[in-house]
């Protein structure tokens, strides 16, 4: 299953921000948890935020991806989207596999 992204160029440099099923354990392991986004907005949004980089920009800097934060606009459709994008990888772990030969009963 082809995961969502969400692409965007800051200062000349392409970003392309997605998840994956290890990035979703890599920041669960970091203390992450989706409900977080609502129960503690000011780290759960910061933490969402920043472990989208994980996938393709595992290595830029938290302080550069404060600035690309602040930069961007209508940071609640961001956060919406990055939420549904998380949300992703663990919604496909649940699916019914349609091959009768690899279901297990």
């Amino acid at each position: 299953m082809a995961m969502k992204e969400l692409s965007f160029t800051f200062e000349g440099a392409k970003y392309t921000l997605s998840f994956t099923r290890k990035t979703v354990q890599q920041m669960e392991q970091l203390g992450f948890s989706s409900d977080m986004v609502t129960s503690q907005p000011a780290r759960g949004i910061q933490m969402l935020f920043r472990g989208a980089f994980l996938a393709n920009h595992r290595f830029v800097k938290d302080d550069l991806k404060d600035r690309i934060f602040d930069s961007i606009k209508n940071k609640q459709e961001l956060i919406q989207n990055l939420l549904i994008m998380y949300l992703e990888p663990i919604n496909a772990m649940l699916e019914e596999s349609e091959d009768d030969e690899k279901n297990v009963e």
